[in-house]
């Protein structure tokens, strides 16, 4: 990874992104990289006020990113995602922090669906947060990582490896058993005898599965825990980053298979809005080559 990019919309500086952006940069030995790209305007309309002009704007971001970090600022015009998609597409070795203001109606239709088309077309990992979140300030300690024992799950332990390696961070695996939604779809009543077998028997799976990978991220000196939970999905990866003070989520944004398909618009897009936690995420378009 040799550069962490922040595009930001010209509106708000978003500080703990920065920040959290200035403590990946500085595990990489990253160049950091401020962006604003100059776009339409009923992102300035939906929100009721006139912008911060962009090179003061640029400037002020900048003076934001504490320590000994060299900033780099991009001044671009055009259409905000393809000039994003456009820009890291020429630089792939590059990690993206994107601030996602979390909000309803317009707003949300608007900058929301910005930050929604990044993740799901970007060719690099993209860090979604919101300034509601939770931010390590001088160290990332805990990383949880959902799976779902599904190669395309799996897409996210090369990246959530790395960061525990640079950072000393404990790796904590976690599996959703949606009991409802697996059972529905057998077409089975869960409180039945035969629906609470196969309950028990995906549980007993679950926890095979992830008891193989932790001991062999173990054998590679990776420190990990590892548990098995029942619920719906989006709700569970959040009460578990609470119980483990994770301080990041990283995460495929496609699964298929397992337990159920987790895909950005469902359970990390539920993630990133009610929870706590900033989210690492690796669509489907990421290149796997993360060296």
């Amino acid at each position: 990874m040799k550069r962490v990019i922040v595009p930001l919309d010209g509106i708000e500086i978003a500080p703990n992104s920065l920040a959290l952006a200035a403590l990946v940069a500085h595990l990489y030995h990253a160049e950091f990289e401020l962006m604003h790209v100059v776009d339409d305007p009923r992102v300035h309309a939906a929100v009721g006020y006139e912008p911060t002009p962009p090179d003061a704007f640029l400037q002020i971001a900048s003076a934001v990113v504490a320590g000994d970090l060299s900033v780099q600022t991009h001044l671009l015009g055009g259409d905000p995602v393809e000039q994003v998609l456009e820009y890291v597409g020429e630089n792939p070795d590059s990690l993206l922090v994107v601030p996602s203001h979390g909000k309803s109606g317009l707003t949300r239709a608007v900058r929301g669906s910005v930050s929604d088309e990044i993740v799901r077309r970007s060719p690099v990992p993209v860090v979604v947060t919101r300034e509601t979140m939770d931010f390590p300030r001088e160290s990332i300690r805990s990383i949880l990582v959902p799976l779902d024992s599904s190669p395309l799950a799996e897409r996210a332990l090369p990246w959530a490896i790395e960061l525990a390696r640079l950072s000393g961070a404990t790796l904590g695996l976690v599996t959703v058993v949606d009991v409802h939604q697996l059972t529905a779809s057998l077409g089975l009543d869960y409180r039945s005898e035969i629906g609470v077998s196969v309950e028990d028997e995906t549980r007993d799976v679950a926890r095979n599965y992830l008891d193989a990978k932790a001991r062999e991220l173990r054998a590679d000196a990776v420190r990990v825990t590892w548990e098995v939970r029942l619920g719906r999905p989006a709700d569970e990866i959040i009460r578990a980053a609470r119980t483990t003070e994770a301080d990041l989520i990283v995460m495929s944004s496609h699964g298929r298979g397992g337990m159920r398909r987790w895909a950005f618009g469902s359970v990390a897009d539920d993630i990133v809005r009610h929870g706590y936690t900033p989210v690492f995420v690796v669509s489907a378009a990421t290149n796997l080559n993360n060296d």
